[in-house]
């Protein structure tokens, strides 16, 4: 939905967040962090605390607009420790 609206309101961060979710969410399923129902497992919590690492990592990395890069980079580099 961030890119329908970005691409509806001419809004190019809008559309980045979108690709970049969208890339987040991939590798929170390539590597198996989505939340199991089991005990002792990971749970919802666990869950959001990867697609927030992916995610920042994800905003980091991308050359689109080194503002938004350079602004969650800090936040990618602490969510990786």
């Amino acid at each position: 939905s961030f890119e329908d609206m970005g691409a509806k309101s001419d809004n190019a961060k809008a559309t980045l967040l979108g690709k970049t979710l969208d890339s987040a969410i991939g590798a929170l399923l390539e590597n198996d962090k989505g939340p199991s129902r089991k005990a002792g497992e990971l749970d919802n919590r666990g869950s959001q605390f990867y697609l927030a690492l992916y995610w920042a990592r994800e905003l980091a990395e991308q050359t689109e607009d080194k503002e938004l890069a350079e602004h969650f980079a800090p936040l990618a580099k602490t969510l990786a420790e």
